[in-house]
């Protein structure tokens, strides 16, 4: 029953709650660094839509044999999602450099077998993962919460950047999230409180007449000044808000 509560019903990986275990007991060791890793398939979809979940379960059963077979036993192996692992590896060198260095090595050998073919049923899939790497210093309080947080960040960054990638967090991104965020509750109001204006570049011909005008998109908050497009036009991009944003400039064009 022990067993059966800590672990992965269909690869027999360790799950949730035995991952969260093992960060805590993570927190006692003050002589080395650690690294977290997630993984997440890139194109996972294409083996369900072509075998049905019967065959993506048979696919997660070969990547989560792969993963085993390579890792140490000073490792934890955990299956948190549908395509989701992830892996905390113990005993890395004391410096976060050299911690760092062997974690994005680790990481490589990760998305190598996950890139070797996969014979299912018949058929052979290749596929890429993404992976976003969080390095635990022992020096550093930080709770295991956390710890997925950074990682899974870290994860979001390896998909934007084109899949098929590994990230390493860093506070940068602890920045960048709190910034993300902001915008998206403050462009709510942008355009209510006429914080929006365009401005009309022109478009010349190759003879200097002007053939049509570009209309661009400002933003001017009243507290933190002028935003830039190109970091509040993805974060539009990324919700619903990208709809009113192109209404509103289609009406204030014309």
């Amino acid at each position: 029953a022990l067993h059966q509560a800590k672990h992965d019903p269909l690869t027999d990986l360790a799950n949730r709650r035995a991952l969260m275990d093992a960060l805590y007991s993570q927190q006692e060791d003050t002589g080395s660094c650690a690294a977290l890793f997630m993984l997440d398939l890139d194109n996972f979809k294409v083996v369900n839509d072509a075998l049905g979940h019967h065959g993506g379960d048979r696919l997660l059963i070969q990547i989560a044999a792969r993963l085993s077979s390579y890792f140490a036993s000073n490792s934890l192996i955990a299956r948190l999602g549908a395509d989701e692992f992830v892996v905390l590896v113990k005993k890395l060198p004391e410096d976060l450099l050299g911690a760092q260095r062997r974690a994005q090595a680790l990481a490589s050998q990760m998305r190598q077998l996950i890139g070797r073919s996969f014979h299912i049923s018949g058929h052979t899939f290749n596929l890429s993962a993404s992976v976003g790497i969080a390095v635990i210093s022992p020096s550093e309080a930080i709770l295991p919460e956390q710890q997925l947080k950074r990682v899974n960040m870290a994860l979001a960054q390896a998909k934007e950047s084109g899949r098929d990638a590994c990230v390493v967090y860093s506070s940068e991104m602890d920045k960048r999230a709190a910034q993300n965020l902001m915008i998206r509750t403050e462009l709510v109001h942008a355009v209510s409180q006429c914080q929006l204006s365009l401005f009309y570049q022109p478009l010349l011909t190759a003879s200097g007449e002007v053939a049509s005008v570009e209309a661009l998109l400002r933003w001017h908050h009243p507290q933190h000044g002028a935003i830039s497009p190109a970091d509040f036009i993805p974060v539009a991009e990324g919700s619903s808000l990208i709809i009113e944003l192109g209404e509103w400039v289609l009406l204030e064009a014309c």
